[in-house]
């Protein structure tokens, strides 16, 4: 039985001329905005907070004793000086481009007041919309231009105050969570970046694996548990979720003897990094997932942290006296005569004999 429901009705050519007349105002009207290059002002506007705010959020960094990136007040200043050449330079050509841009909208408001006029005359209208479309069209393009030329005179500035304010945000989330952290750090070891991370101790990483996140001090590498895990589940919903934080493993830079990352998942957009440990280890190998960062750079941080190059990076310089401390560590024990391989950090004040169990004072 043939359909027997009736096709929408092609419009009239009268109905079809207003419909067209009418997107044609829509995109006029949008223009009109455009035109005055407003994108591209709160752009600067946007990058102008930024450049001003670094000097500040930098000494509040140095204020939390991060003590690397000794170049960070210099690079925030510079920055700072070099931006009013820039912003003036562009809020100079954004103002010539607007005002030819706005002679240009004129003449198109002009054509589109009279293509309205012709409404009741279709095969007039019908004449002349293509060419009233044209302008519009060609008005686009001007303004697409005129944003791609002006963001040619600052994206590379804008990209190193991005680069920069990325930089700072995470030693400032790193801080944040180190002030958090259910451990402490020795007097003089000093915190370089922190990362989200799920440590996964079998060839897979599986849902129950820990979630938390990875601390690279300059003598440390540690893991913290830290996140909501479901206590009470009714018809598999969860009703109660309780907080755990703890310190799951903390290995000494020194016995790490191989660190790498690698990029995995169907699209290769998950970051990983797999060490191999030696003496002074609480394992042979480790594998974490790691979130928001890249994996190679974290990898190289660690390698850096391992042969003490983040020490000429240094803003805030080390204790000398506790560094001295650590030369003067006896190798055998005073009690049983057993070796004593535990790894010394800077700032301990002692260390205990896996043997005997004798505390020795550093």
């Amino acid at each position: 039985m043939p359909n027997s429901a009736s096709s929408p009705s092609q419009p009239s050519p009268a109905e079809q001329l207003a419909r067209d007349i009418s997107s044609l105002q829509s995109d006029v009207s949008f223009l009109h905005s455009q035109v005055l290059l407003s994108s591209t002002r709160d752009a600067i506007e946007d990058l102008e907070t930024l450049v001003r705010g670094l000097p500040q959020r930098v000494h509040a960094i140095r204020t939390r004793k991060y003590a690397f990136g000794k170049d960070l007040e210099n690079h925030s200043q510079d920055l700072n000086r070099r931006w009013p050449a820039v912003r003036s330079s562009v809020q100079s050509q954004i103002e010539i481009q607007a005002s030819q841009l706005n002679q240009g909208i004129s003449q198109v408001e002009l054509q589109m007041n009279r293509l309205v006029g012709m409404r009741s005359n279709v095969a007039l209208g019908r004449q002349n919309l293509p060419r009233v479309q044209s302008e519009v069209a060609n008005l686009k393009s001007k303004v697409s231009a005129a944003e791609s030329s002006l963001r040619g005179m600052y994206d590379a500035f804008e990209d190193e105050i991005r680069a920069f304010v990325d930089q700072v945000g995470k030693v400032e989330w790193t801080m944040g969570q180190v002030d958090e952290a259910c451990f402490s750090l020795t007097p003089t070891e000093a915190p370089v970046m922190a990362v989200k991370a799920v440590w996964y101790q079998d060839q897979r990483e599986e849902k129950e694996d820990p979630d938390g996140v990875l601390y690279l001090t300059d003598q440390r590498l540690i893991f913290e548990q830290k996140e909501e895990i479901a206590t009470k589940k009714v018809l598999f919903i969860t009703t109660e979720r309780q907080k755990v934080q703890k310190l799951l493993f903390e290995v000494p830079l020194a016995s790490i003897q191989e660190i790498k990352g690698s990029k995995q998942g169907l699209f290769h957009n998950e970051d990983h990094i797999e060490m191999n440990c030696g003496a002074g280890a609480p394992f042979t190998w480790a594998k974490l997932h790691i979130f928001d960062q890249d994996c190679n750079e974290w990898a190289g941080m660690v390698h850096k942290a391992r042969s003490g190059e983040f020490d000429h990076e240094r803003a805030i310089p080390v204790d000398q006296a506790a560094a001295e401390k650590v030369k003067d560590v006896p190798t055998i024990c005073p009690n049983c005569g057993g070796n004593l391989d535990q790894k010394i950090l800077r700032g301990m004040d002692s260390i205990s004999c896996a043997y005997c169990g004798t505390v020795i004072r550093i």
